[in-house]
């Protein structure tokens, strides 16, 4: 039996550099990320946000970890 490959949609917006975040816990065993920007002295917003489940943050953590400690 042949393997079906998986077609790759590049991302339609380039990259962001975010001034932080903040993670928030939802019942259910989610957690939604959100990046925040600071475009004015008194102005904090939220530029975009993620939802992961555990698996999707363990993984993250894993993936942050091994970045982190590479030398």
């Amino acid at each position: 039996m042949s393997e079906k490959k998986m077609k790759f949609i590049h991302r339609e917006n380039p990259p962001s550099f975010s001034m932080g975040f903040r993670v928030g816990i939802v019942d259910g065993g989610m957690c939604i990320i959100d990046f925040l920007d600071n475009p004015d002295k008194d102005v904090l917003k939220v530029s975009s946000a993620i939802m992961l489940t555990k698996d999707g943050a363990k993984d993250l953590v894993k993936r942050l970890n091994e970045f982190v400690d590479e030398e």
